[in-house]
C-alpha cells in the first residue's frame, strides 16, 4: 500500500490525488492542483500528458467493461442491498449510482448511493472516505447520512431523499 508524505497509509499520494483530479470535468482545478505542489510539478505534467494520451482508450474499454449501471433496466433494479427496496435511479456519476430506494425498517424513502468497489482497495479507501466526509457534515444545506455499510464488493450509505430539480 502507498502512503502519503507523512507516511500514513490512508493519505493518496500526490500522483493519486492529481489522476483523480485529471479525471474530472474542470481544468481549472488540474492547473490550481499543479500550482499547489511545484515540487512536482514535472512530473504531475508528465502524468497529465500520459494520462491524456491514454484516456480515450480508457474511456472506449470502459463502454465496453459491464458495470453497475448497466444492470439498471428501464423494467427492474437489479442490485441488491440489504435493508433496502431500490425504487428508479436517481443519478449516475464517476463513482456510483445513487437510487431513490425505501428504507426497509424504519420504513421510510431515501436516497442510496452505491458504490462498486470490487476487490479494489483503493477503490475501498475512496469509498471510506467518502462515506467518512458525509458522516463529518452538519449543515441545514447538506443531506443528512443515514448509515453506512458495505456488502459483496459494494459500499453504500442512505441519505436524506430531497424532493426537487436536479442541478443539471
Amino acid at each position: 500500500m502507498e502512503t502519503g508524505r507523512d507516511g500514513s497509509a490512508d493519505e493518496m499520494s500526490v500522483q493519486e490525488e492529481f489522476l483523480y483530479h485529471l479525471s474530472g470535468d474542470d481544468p481549472a482545478e488540474i492547473d490550481r492542483y499543479l500550482s499547489q505542489h511545484p515540487a512536482d510539478a514535472e512530473e504531475l505534467k508528465a502524468l497529465r500528458k500520459s494520462f491524456e494520451a491514454l484516456a480515450p482508450r480508457l474511456s472506449e474499454w470502459a463502454e465496453r467493461k459491464p458495470r453497475l449501471e448497466t444492470l439498471v433496466s428501464a423494467d427492474s433494479l437489479q442490485v441488491a442491498i440489504p435493508g433496502y427496496r431500490l425504487i428508479s435511479v436517481l443519478g449516475k456519476g464517476g463513482m456510483g449510482v445513487v437510487y431513490r430506494a425505501e428504507k426497509l425498517s424504519p420504513r421510510r424513502e431515501v436516497a442510496l448511493k452505491v458504490i462498486p468497489v470490487g476487490d479494489n482497495p483503493k477503490a475501498k479507501e475512496r469509498a471510506r472516505r467518502e462515506i467518512q466526509a458525509m458522516a463529518s457534515l452538519a449543515s441545514p444545506n447538506i443531506v443528512t447520512l443515514y448509515e453506512s455499510d458495505a456488502a459483496d464488493g459494494v459500499f453504500y450509505y442512505s441519505m436524506e431523499l430531497l424532493e426537487g430539480e436536479t442541478l443539471e
